[in-house]
């Protein structure tokens, strides 16, 4: 969307993101998550170098899901629950 708005030619784009998963480590109730993200953007354009760099800034700039990852932040959590059915605690009787 970026590049289109800066009319920026772009011939082929393709994302590659990776990160290293740090898994649990014996008991310590630490969950797991990813660090040393890192990604490459291939792009085939015309556009210079400076343009192209220009491109990543403004993406950088206003990405939500790059801001996510980049920016700590608090989440919140709620769990809503609907009707149910209690289980029957009929026998039969003979």
């Amino acid at each position: 969307m970026q590049a289109a708005s800066k009319q920026v030619v772009l011939d082929s784009l393709e994302l590659e993101v990776e990160g290293t998963l740090m898994p649990r480590i014996g008991s310590t109730g630490t969950p797991p998550r990813y660090k040393d993200i890192r990604y490459s953007v291939h792009i085939g354009s015309p556009e210079s170098k400076e343009t192209i760099e220009q491109l990543q800034q403004a993406v950088e700039a206003i990405c939500p899901i790059y801001n996510m990852l980049k920016d700590p932040q608090e989440i919140k959590g709620s769990i809503l629950r609907g009707p149910f059915r209690e289980k029957s605690s009929t026998t039969a009787a003979n």
